[in-house]
């Protein structure tokens, strides 16, 4: 029996939670008016097995520095007792497809260097690996302690996730867009600020640790264009 795919709803909040608890360690709170507003979205997908919502895929969307549309693939699982059915695939292939009804030009996940399980499923579905190894680093809003300095060409992109609202910072990085980052998430709520740069950026990390960055790990790109 293979997996259904259809666009998630407010109903399945609680069924996403389960399984992103049991397969990804996130918390999410299916109660929350935020989650179940992402979930209306119609960018999110469940995968269904025997009528009951046994794997999601979570996206979100963002623009790029020339404000084209990017979607984002952030969160994807499927439960133990329905892997290999076919449901991981069948999620990514919606999304793709998701994508280029939406006018995106592209899809992209950034997923862990180990993870070995999503690398496979991204590259079997066309997303290649997109420039070198990077760095993820987070914080929340409140631990950024660097003095102001110049601002440079980083942008701040607002992000609304099923797992948190943050802010992320994209290009080249300086004090005084880390700060801006800051002040950003605390007017939206946010509870993470972040940055992902290319392994070999050194100032970059630098920069982010002296100011309470956490680095979370390393990880890819993978990336299909439309």
């Amino acid at each position: 029996m293979n997996a259904r795919i259809r666009p998630a709803t407010p109903a399945d909040a609680a069924a996403i939670a389960r399984i992103a608890a049991e397969a990804l360690g996130e918390d999410l709170d299916p109660a929350s008016p935020r989650v179940r507003s992402i979930l209306e979205s119609g960018i999110n997908f469940v995968a269904v097995v025997d009528e009951r919502a046994a794997g999601f895929a979570h996206n979100f969307t963002t623009r790029d520095s020339v404000g084209r549309r990017r979607l984002e693939l952030d969160l994807l699982a499927v439960d133990r007792a329905a892997r290999g059915l076919g449901g991981g695939s069948a999620l990514v292939a919606r999304s793709i497809v998701a994508a280029r009804r939406s006018g995106a030009s592209c899809l992209r996940a950034l997923v862990a260097a180990d993870n070995v399980a999503m690398r496979a499923l991204c590259q079997r579905a066309g997303l290649a690996i997109a420039g070198g190894r990077q760095w993820l680093f987070a914080c929340h809003p409140l631990e950024i302690e660097l003095e102001p300095g110049p601002s440079s060409a980083a942008r701040c992109i607002e992000v609304d996730t099923l797992a948190y609202r943050g802010v992320w910072l994209e290009g080249a990085l300086s004090p005084g867009a880390i700060l801006e980052a800051r002040r950003r998430a605390m007017l939206a709520g946010a509870t993470r600020v972040g940055a992902v740069i290319q392994q070999a950026e050194a100032p970059g990390a630098s920069l982010l640790l002296a100011a309470g960055f956490h680095k979370i790990g390393d990880y890819h790109w993978h990336a299909i264009s439309f």
